[in-house]
């Protein structure tokens, strides 16, 4: 959380409310622990994105 926290600009607390919502959505799940995957029904074959419906989401 705190390295994502750092990188984004954001506080530990935030980041860790939104993996929250993300984790309650299904679109994120729990990993060797305390790291998280999205949830492979949500990635964009060959492209850096994520597809939850409503929103494409492209990472540069």
């Amino acid at each position: 959380m705190c390295e994502v926290a750092q990188r984004l600009g954001a506080t530990p607390a935030a980041i860790s409310k939104h993996i929250a919502v993300l984790l309650a959505s299904g679109i994120v799940r729990r990993s060797y622990g305390t790291h998280y995957a999205i949830d492979p029904r949500f990635l964009v074959p060959g492209e850096r994105a994520i597809d939850i419906g409503h929103a494409l989401l492209r990472f540069g």
